[in-house]
């Protein structure tokens, strides 16, 4: 198998390293700076193999979301064929499924929407995904209406993003212990999935 090229290796470098700068400083403090101490390149290697800030900031949501995309449908892929929806919520709230360092990534980005054109655009299109990968899953074992279906995939995605920015302090897991209980009362809302919501 042939080798990949330096190039596609050092942009692959970049990108991990932009987004671990991303975790730990937030937006505004991934400077390119930090971003090559952190990849261990000079910062002239990013200008030459992606660009400036904005193309890297480009480049970097382009990756996020595609993992995110690739992810969530993984998570629907491994799904049985019946009781998806509990073990739609038993996934999402495993300890092995959560990524705090992909939640702090998506906070930052989501805290600067305003900062950079078409990042506002992109995270809602990302959540929208999100939130209707969820829905369709609902509506494998509900008769709900379509209103009914988002409201509960939003309730269900906002308990999963509060769980994955709280893990690094959740030690004992009780917050996704919680959350998870509260995931499975709510779907238990809808018609056909009111067992889900019984001790």
């Amino acid at each position: 198998m042939p080798r990949p090229s330096l190039k596609a290796e050092r942009r692959a470098q970049i990108l991990t390293a932009f987004g671990r700068c991303l975790a730990r400083y937030g937006f505004e403090g991934a400077s390119l700076e930090r971003v090559a101490e952190e990849a261990g390149l000079a910062r002239a290697l990013i200008r030459h193999n992606i660009g400036n800030r904005d193309q890297l900031i480009d480049a970097f949501v382009t990756e996020f979301l595609e993992r995110s995309r690739a992810d969530t449908a993984a998570l629907v892929a491994g799904l049985p064929k019946t009781g998806r929806v509990k073990r739609l919520i038993e996934d999402l709230f495993d300890p092995d499924y959560i990524d705090a360092e992909g939640a702090a990534i998506g906070s930052a980005l989501l805290a600067a929407v305003d900062l950079h054109p078409g990042l506002s655009a992109a995270m809602l299109a990302w959540n929208g995904e999100f939130m209707a990968a969820l829905a369709q899953i609902l509506s494998s074992e509900s008769t709900a209406d379509a209103q009914a279906l988002r409201e509960v995939a939003a309730g269900l995605a906002a308990l999963y993003a509060n769980v994955e920015a709280m893990a690094a302090i959740d030690r004992q897991g009780t917050l996704r212990a919680d959350s998870q209980r509260a995931a499975l009362r709510l779907v238990a809302t809808l018609p056909g999935l009111e067992a889900l919501g019984r001790p």
